[in-house]
């Protein structure tokens, strides 16, 4: 297993720390001012912030501490932000770059007397693409919010949510790099040229996906992984199934399977490594500490043209 378990989990405590501390502070609406005019984005008159036309949109970046954050495709390049009482969040488009952002607010801003409002379904960004509009790439952060992301073309996908939902469909991207603390991560009909899948809580769920290579972790929870997986593909589980379905046959591949506390099953049939290729191009690596690992090939078509 990797660092950024043992980071996650000290982040997560740090921020549900923070959002205690928050409940004493009062939202605050700010003006961001750029070569499009000025942006407002604040809690004072709870109205939603919408620009319909932006343009010349190469690369998104979002990171908000309370919100649900959705991209998905529409006529052009537009963004509504709905801000009710939460801390301020600003955006600029510049140089191709949106940028929205929710500045964190000091542990200290209690004595000024503010006040913050936990529940996130309240507070939310969502961009919408054109559907011919290629990306450079596409950044999402969110602490405490859901997070959508749908139809897209991209060099790069990179979402992180604490606590929240990430679902991601129907989107083509050189790398795909999604990771949750407390929340499912559910993948349909995407193709990357390398998946990086981690969960704490949650489990993964991915189906009709295409890839060149993929690593997916889960600390506890559920791994259901279906479709066109070629290259290295590792899968780990602390606590929790793997169950795996590759397009294919078990010919074109090489594999490792252990679990210290469950079954292994390849094709149905208990420990029947047999039907590998030690010297495949393409391989598998499945470890689980609790739970049982499933290895299955289905002859069929991923994602269909």
């Amino acid at each position: 297993m990797k660092k950024w378990i043992i980071i996650a989990l000290i982040a997560s405590l740090a921020g549900v720390l923070l959002m205690g501390i928050g409940v004493l502070f009062q939202a605050k609406t700010t003006m961001y001012i750029d070569a499009n005019g000025i942006h407002t984005a604040g809690a004072a008159d709870n109205m939603p912030i919408v620009e319909k036309n932006l343009e010349d949109v190469t690369s998104i970046d979002i990171d908000v501490m309370s919100g649900n954050i959705e991209i998905a495709i529409g006529d052009s390049f537009g963004i509504e932000i709905i801000n009710r009482h939460a801390p301020q969040v600003i955006y600029s488009l510049h140089d191709g770059r949106l940028s929205v952002r929710q500045p964190e607010v000091s542990p200290l801003s209690f004595l000024s007397g503010f006040s913050f409002n936990l529940n996130f379904q309240d507070n939310s960004v969502k961009v919408t693409v054109p559907r011919e509009a290629v990306l450079a790439g596409v950044s999402v952060s969110t602490a405490s919010g859901n997070v959508s992301l749908a139809g897209l073309q991209c060099g790069k996908v990179e979402v992180e949510a604490i606590s929240g939902r990430v679902v991601i469909a129907d989107i083509t991207a050189g790398t795909l790099t999604a990771e949750a603390t407390s929340g499912k991560i559910s993948i349909e009909r995407v193709t990357a040229d390398h998946m990086n899948l981690s969960n704490i809580s949650g489990g993964i769920a991915a189906s009709d996906i295409e890839t060149k290579g993929i690593e997916a972790e889960v600390v506890s929870g559920g791994m259901e992984i279906r479709g066109k997986m070629l290259g290295k593909c590792e899968f780990d589980n602390i606590s929790g199934k793997i169950e795996l379905f590759f397009e294919g046959q078990a010919a074109e591949y090489s594999c490792v399977a252990e679990t210290l506390s469950g079954g292994i099953s390849i094709n149905g049939r208990k420990n029947d490594f047999s039907v590998f290729s030690p010297s495949a191009a393409n391989s598998i690596r499945a470890e689980a500490i609790s739970g049982n690992i499933s290895i299955a090939f289905e002859e069929r078509s991923v994602i269909d043209g």
